[in-house]
């Protein structure tokens, strides 16, 4: 499984169930790459409506491309999916929270126009 790859610890029904309620959703959406009949990347979006605004933010929530695919496109592929589909939809901005310790993500989003912004402070909840 694609975001196994990433170490998360997800089965196949969790997946099918949160694909089942992007399917449903106004504000998010999930493109996939697929070669040979092969998925063999996956990226998601959730569109948020800004406060302060009257443009929407599009925040990436999900992104990840098969190992042995890296390198050939995949990424670049989701990513200008992604954009498209959020500059039609009246955002202002397209933003991606990587992990620390990601620096071969970070450095894909640098080659693809990203650029580092921000601070993101988080505090964890009870789910």
């Amino acid at each position: 499984m694609l975001l196994g790859q990433l170490g998360y610890e997800v089965t196949f029904d969790f997946v099918r169930s949160r694909l089942d309620a992007i399917a449903r959703s106004a504000t998010d959406r999930c493109f996939v790459v697929e070669r040979n009949g092969t998925v063999r990347g996956v990226i998601a979006v959730h569109l948020i409506a800004l406060f302060h605004k009257t443009a929407n933010l599009a925040r990436i929530t999900a992104l990840v491309v098969e190992e042995e695919a890296r390198g050939t496109g995949c990424g670049r592929a989701l990513l200008r999916a992604v954009e498209t589909f959020a500059e039609s939809t009246q955002c202002s901005r397209l933003e991606v929270t990587s992990g620390s310790a990601r620096l071969a993500a970070h450095e894909f989003y640098e080659k693809n126009g990203y650029v580092r912004s921000d601070q993101r402070f988080v505090r964890p909840l009870k789910a």
